[in-house]
């Protein structure tokens, strides 16, 4: 992670994305659970925080990512979701059901001007079907906002098509041996942003992904970065190696 000024805040912690198919009734019940998280953070010192939502790496009224985050990855326990589940959603859990997605460990620094970051997920997946996804030329999900890129004349400008409809500039680099993309947006909707994304051999059928980020104090949301990670690209990527 990159260096920045004295005074920064540091943070670190592991998460863990899951993903749950409910009925609608259940939708209600998952967005009003503020008070079984804080009953769940008393009882698990080591809980820091639990966010849940609509599902956004594919349209389904049905689908609900559920995000933990822990002081460390040791202290992850395998129930967590299932608590939640049974104090939450009642019969809407027991008629569901769920996908858990790997650890990944984030570490940032939050400076006067910056908020710099660093994200580390190992797939039991080979790194080359990985770069398959990842490395494809319309592939963007992990830039804030983005849903796909085109390439213009120029090698390493490309468009990015967002959320929002909006249209943003960037410039892109790839190194295909070396499985690196680096995005930087040249406009101001995301402040700052710049991210690199990298892939590293780790066994036979384990690859890591190291996604390295920056972006401006003026964003909207400081986190924007880790919960775009967290909340669409894990849950797309592993969708989309599933179908292959």
């Amino acid at each position: 992670m990159e260096e920045c000024e004295s005074g920064c805040a540091v943070h670190n912690y592991a998460a863990k994305t899951s993903i749950l198919t409910i009925n609608a009734g259940g939708l209600r019940a998952l967005l009003s659970s503020r008070n079984t998280i804080r009953k769940l953070r008393k009882e698990n010192p080591g809980l820091l925080d639990i966010d849940a939502g609509r599902a956004r790496h594919q349209i389904s009224p049905n689908n609900f990512y559920f995000v933990e985050k822990w002081a460390t990855a040791d202290v992850i326990t395998d129930d967590m979701l299932g608590s939640f589940a049974n104090m939450s959603l009642g019969q809407a859990h027991e008629e569901g059901t769920w996908q858990e997605l790997d650890v990944v460990q984030v570490s940032t620094k939050t400076c006067s001007s910056k908020r710099f970051g660093e994200i580390l997920l190992e797939m039991q997946h080979s790194c080359k079907s990985v770069w398959k996804v990842i490395g494809s030329s319309d592939y963007c999900t992990w830039v804030p906002g983005c849903k796909f890129k085109r390439q213009t004349q120029l090698d390493s400008h490309v468009q990015l098509y967002m959320a929002d409809r909006s249209v943003l500039s960037a410039d892109v680099g790839k190194k295909e041996k070396e499985m690196i993309i680096d995005v930087s947006v040249l406009t101001e909707q995301i402040n700052g942003y710049s991210g690199i994304i990298s892939l590293e051999k780790l066994g036979r059928a384990s690859c890591g992904i190291n996604y390295h980020f920056q972006n401006s104090m003026k964003d909207r949301s400081l986190t924007v970065c880790e919960s775009t990670f967290h909340e669409i690209f894990v849950p797309d990527l592993y969708a989309k190696m599933s179908n292959k």
